[in-house]
């Protein structure tokens, strides 16, 4: 496998304006109550999704659970989880990322119990779909395929539909955290400890370095 340094900044593809500005002040949209267990306070929160109707899913990873934000709302709903830490199947073990399909159906990296869970809408409890991943980071494509990151094998693997087995995405990493992938495939890692960002493109093995990396 070989590595470059991305020089040039990348054409967009993301359907955000090149010439795009934002304000230098944020807005608490989560939380902000100060560290707790109640529905309006997060502790140690990790991944988040936000879905076609702008709602904020958090992996609120102390409080072993799933929290879902509305747009504009002043608390949030629990939508997974928060029955204590635990490996049942209505328990998690310090989740850490979550993705929600065009179903609603919910992705979550249970990381503490090596293992991803697939939990349908108003559900009670969750699926184990993959075990001894010891998953991080979950993503997912336009074609409905998963991507996970896993930071003790030092390697990132996609699952399609029915697929058992992962392609190897790439294993040249340490520590890989969350990751995100683009409309053409393209697969983003955080590479936690190398310090850098890297890059995958679709059907490629080269890794392209897009932050830090010096």
């Amino acid at each position: 496998m070989t590595t470059t340094q991305q020089s040039d900044s990348p054409k967009p593809d993301d359907g955000i304006c090149a010439n795009a500005t934002w304000s230098r002040n944020g807005t608490t949209v989560a939380g902000g109550t100060d560290q707790g267990s109640e529905l309006n306070q997060l502790l140690y929160p990790y991944g988040l999704f936000i879905d076609k109707n702008q709602a904020i899913y958090v992996a609120d990873t102390e409080n072993h659970r799933i929290v879902k934000w509305d747009r504009g709302a002043s608390i949030g709903q629990l939508v997974a989880g928060g029955n204590d830490e635990g490996e049942d199947a209505n328990q998690f073990h310090k989740p850490t990322d979550v993705v929600v399909d065009k179903d609603g159906i919910m992705y979550i990296s249970d990381t503490g119990n090596s293992r991803l869970q697939k939990w349908h809408p108003n559900a009670k409890s969750g699926e184990t779909i993959i075990e001894e991943f010891f998953v991080f980071g979950v993503a997912q494509d336009e074609e409905g395929s998963i991507y996970l990151s896993s930071e003790i094998k030092y390697e990132v693997r996609k699952w399609r539909t029915g697929e058992t087995v992962g392609q190897l995405i790439t294993s040249e990493l340490s520590f890989p955290r969350l990751l995100f992938v683009d409309r053409n495939q393209s697969v983003y890692i955080a590479d936690a400890n190398n310090h850098r960002v890297i890059k995958v493109d679709n059907g490629s093995t080269q890794i392209t370095i897009v932050a830090a990396g010096s």
